[in-house]
């Protein structure tokens, strides 16, 4: 089983396997197969392997999930990374990894104030226009939803749903990808 599960990561497989799956499911709610606005963030998440770093603003010692998912909650790329990486930085290698998947009709990237020095990169080099939504310091609760960013926060909490995903076991980063990959494929599934 492992064999498998190795040369299909190895070969691209599975992500080949999640941009079909995604496309045909944004196909069936009358969508066109390539998104044209795409959500990004990142989730700390304590880690049993090595690969670890620190993220001293939550202070969680392990890796950092970020995801780029559609305006159907579905994950379009992901991309773990020690959690001392900051935001935008691995923003970057994760967006240009987005751009490679071909999505052709992308042209929005919605982000948190993490993301918000990556909006002249992010026009010069992939041609998209980056909208950022902070929180509010006028704010009259703690708790305020934000426009579109809501629905990437759903996305990590129905991820710790699967089995391997509320910690990261994995020694491999790519392998930590594969697996969120295979939750998004397997959640996909199940909802037809």
């Amino acid at each position: 089983m492992y064999y498998y599960f190795r040369s299909w990561q190895i070969s691209g497989l599975w992500k080949r396997i999640n941009r079909h799956v995604v496309e045909q499911e944004r196909i069936k709610q009358d969508r066109f197969a390539s998104p044209s606005v795409a959500i990004i963030d990142s989730q700390s998440i304590k880690n049993r392997e090595r690969g670890l770093g620190v993220d001293s603003h939550k202070k969680i010692q392990g890796r950092k999930r970020h995801l780029v998912i559609d305006s159907l909650r579905l994950a379009l790329a992901v991309m773990v990374s020690p959690a001392n990486n900051h935001d935008a930085c691995a923003a970057k290698m994760l967006l240009q990894k987005l751009a490679l998947v071909g999505f052709k009709r992308m042209k929005i990237i919605i982000g948190d104030g993490a993301y918000e020095h990556l909006a002249e990169w992010l026009l010069e080099k992939l041609k998209w226009v980056l909208q950022v939504f902070k929180r509010s310091d006028t704010a009259k609760t703690p708790f305020e939803v934000l426009p579109q960013r809501w629905k990437v926060e759903m996305t990590i909490s129905w991820l710790m749903w699967s089995r391997r995903l509320p910690l990261d076991y994995e020694a491999d980063t790519k392998t930590s990808e594969t697996f969120i990959l295979i939750a998004n494929i397997q959640f996909i599934l199940r909802k037809t």
